[in-house]
């Protein structure tokens, strides 16, 4: 069902379904209150990228793997610019977003779920070799172990199926399974040589200390 814009908001928000329903109830301030749930939610969720992605940078550049620049932090551990350029990550995605342009913001939705099924089955990935390996010392324990993350990986792949059906996934396959090859490659060319198992101690310590 198309959303369309919610009597009695001024003909300028843009609401869904859900919310057609509660002013064909005639619920008084649905769609105001609605579109604050969302607003919220939005804004919960920038922050929480904010907060990793300013992070994930500054541990690159700890491990040699971004520039060095990117792990300043200040004395109180902030890492300024790991949220400098975050926030101009997001910055740009939100002028895309109201922009409207070709209906950039599903693609980068797309781009999201593509990064977020990687992510997942990588660490699935990781956990089965370290269990295979029976790494010990782990402060984690997953129900089911290996058959568990075997299951994950199964449902992380239907997931990703959905290109077949799904032309903004298929958008967001072209252009992130290209990415992770070339970001494959350049790992094993130059980056791989850059990491410094001190830097990776020293990494694992600063997080242990903030938890």
């Amino acid at each position: 069902m198309p959303w369309r814009t919610a009597a009695g908001t001024g003909g300028d928000v843009a609401t869904s379904p859900f919310v057609m329903v509660f002013d064909q109830l005639g619920i008084p301030g649905a769609a105001h209150i609605t579109n604050v749930l969302v607003l919220v939610a939005a804004l919960s969720a920038a922050n929480a990228n904010l907060y990793a992605g300013s992070r994930m940078i500054h541990s690159l550049a700890a491990d040699g793997l971004a520039p060095r620049f990117a792990a300043l932090t200040t004395a109180r551990k902030v890492p300024v610019v790991g949220i400098a350029l975050s926030s101009l990550g997001l910055l740009g995605a939100a002028l895309l977003d109201f922009s409207g342009v070709g209906g950039v913001f599903g693609y980068m939705m797309s781009l999201v779920v593509f990064s977020v099924i990687l992510v997942w089955a990588l660490i699935l990935c990781t956990f089965i070799v370290y269990r295979r390996q029976r790494v010990s010392g782990a402060t984690f324990r997953m129900p089911g172990g290996i058959g568990s993350a075997v299951i994950g990986l199964v449902g992380l792949g239907a997931v990703f199926a959905t290109i077949a059906v799904r032309p903004s996934m298929q958008v967001a396959a072209m252009v992130g399974v290209p990415a992770v090859l070339v970001a494959t490659v350049l790992y094993f060319l130059v980056a791989r040589r850059r990491i410094n198992p001190a830097d990776i101690e020293e990494a694992f310590a600063e997080a242990e200390s903030m938890r």
